[in-house]
């Protein structure tokens, strides 16, 4: 009896020590919104005090780039690859693909997905409406519908995991939404407002999972158009830019909620917190910032469809106050969550990536020298629509032969004359072409 008591106590300081040199992770993403959406990155519109005060006791960082759309960030993050490994169209995430949420599964963390989903190809779904007519066309290029499961995930609590009423019935997403959570729909209402939902679910999750190391993902479904009032909002009518204005002051505060619960829990200082977004402001919205006026790039491959923020929080691990311009690309998310947990993804697995932070907290040495982009946001229905690219803090080069001085801007009148670069724009072409053929070698290609 003593001996099995010793045994149970070493097994219990065993888990304990376990999970101390395992930190939990929550990676938030909110949807559609640029570096200027947030008052620490220059913007005068908008007022984001709680992730202001993340970014000032965290890592703020200053060159992020996703892609410039919702699905080929969502993949790139999701997996560590450039999209012209796995990526299949608009809306579908290749089921046989590994991601991060496989890893922490594997690892043996608790895994939780919370937000918006939109990675199932809009197909009907396995249980839903019977009658519902897909486009046959449309499905030839994929394989079967998915669910979270299929990456990992123990836990969901999602908007658009099903088009109920056949192609493109989404649901709401925000009042009165179209939820489901673990395989069975919410009972919601018109005066449900969708993102309080999903951050209940999370919520939950981390308070449920507190004694065990958990991985807790929020695509938001914020700030995405429809731009409509919020519950904090003095005006239910409210539309357009000054409903975004409230939206993005709704994404402030529930990612303080997140972070004070993390807090109350005793979790704080186990926790590592990271924020970013999946691409541009929509074309639609003008930003004042210190630098001047942004207009929103979403789906552009320019700084406005593609600079993201990218905040890192972790009291007691990382030090305050640090601005950090390294290049990153979302690539590096995946080998980055590795990095600070100290899980190994699976053996074989190309992974693009490089770490940005390591498991004390640090800044690695090791830095890129540029990004890649591979992008063809809807292969399927828009087969001859894309673009390739490589790029450094200066310079960018595309395949085709355009080069810009991103210093000096990236309209149609601002090509550099390739027969006037001067010596060092010269050997940052020569660099950044190396970097587009050498992935051309491997597959990314755009075919016609």
């Amino acid at each position: 009896m003593f001996l099995r008591h010793v045994i149970c106590v070493v097994a219990l300081l065993c888990a304990a020590i376990a999970y101390a040199d395992r930190p939990n992770v929550i990676l938030i993403m909110v949807d559609d919104l640029g570096v200027e959406g947030l008052s620490c990155y220059g913007s005068l519109d908008y007022q984001t005090p709680e992730l202001d005060r993340m970014a000032a006791e965290g890592i703020q960082f200053t060159s992020a780039y996703s892609q410039p759309l919702c699905t080929p960030t969502r993949v790139q993050l999701m997996t560590g690859k450039y999209n012209f490994r796995n990526y299949i169209d608009f809306g579908y995430l290749d089921p046989d693909e590994y991601t991060f949420g496989d890893m922490f599964h594997d690892a043996g963390y608790r895994t939780g997905i919370f937000g918006k989903w939109q990675l199932s190809g809009q197909l009907p779904g396995k249980s839903k409406n019977k009658n519902a007519k897909p486009k046959a066309e449309y499905y030839k290029e994929l394989k079967r519908h998915t669910d979270p499961d299929d990456w990992g995930f123990d836990d969901f609590c999602l908007w658009q995991l099903n088009h109920r009423g056949g192609f493109g019935d989404k649901g709401s997403r925000y009042w009165d939404p179209l939820i489901e959570q673990n395989g069975k729909d919410l009972t919601a209402n018109k005066n449900d407002f969708g993102p309080d939902l999903y951050t209940k679910y999370l919520l939950k999750f981390v308070e449920e999972n507190r004694e065990q190391p958990f991985f807790a993902y929020y695509p938001m479904a914020l700030t995405h158009d429809p731009f409509v009032h919020t519950p904090d909002s003095s005006d239910p009518k409210v539309r357009k830019q000054a409903a975004l204005k409230d939206m993005v002051s709704y994404v402030d505060k529930l990612v303080g909620q997140i972070a004070d619960r993390v807090r109350e829990l005793g979790l704080a200082e186990k926790t590592l917190i990271l924020f970013t977004c999946d691409n541009g402001t929509h074309p639609s919205i003008h930003t004042n910032t210190k630098g001047g006026n942004v207009q929103g790039g979403k789906g552009n491959t320019t700084a406005e469809g593609m600079l993201v923020p990218l905040i890192a929080y972790w009291p007691g691990t990382i030090s305050p106050g640090q601005v950090d311009n390294r290049l990153i690309d979302f690539t590096d998310v995946l080998p980055t969550l590795a990095a600070v947990t100290k899980t190994t993804p699976r053996s074989g697995e190309i992974i693009d990536g490089t770490a940005f932070l390591n498991a004390n907290g640090t800044l690695p040495e090791k830095q890129r020298d540029h990004i890649y982009c591979w992008y063809r946001p809807r292969p399927v229905q828009n087969p001859n629509k894309g673009a390739i690219f490589a790029q450094d803090h200066r310079y960018k080069l595309y395949k085709g032969g355009s080069m810009f001085d991103l210093t000096k801007g990236e309209g149609a009148n601002q090509k550099l004359n390739a027969n006037e670069l001067s010596p060092e724009a010269e050997k940052a072409k020569h660099k950044l072409q190396r970097v587009i053929d050498g992935y051309a070698s491997q597959g990314g290609v755009l075919k016609k």
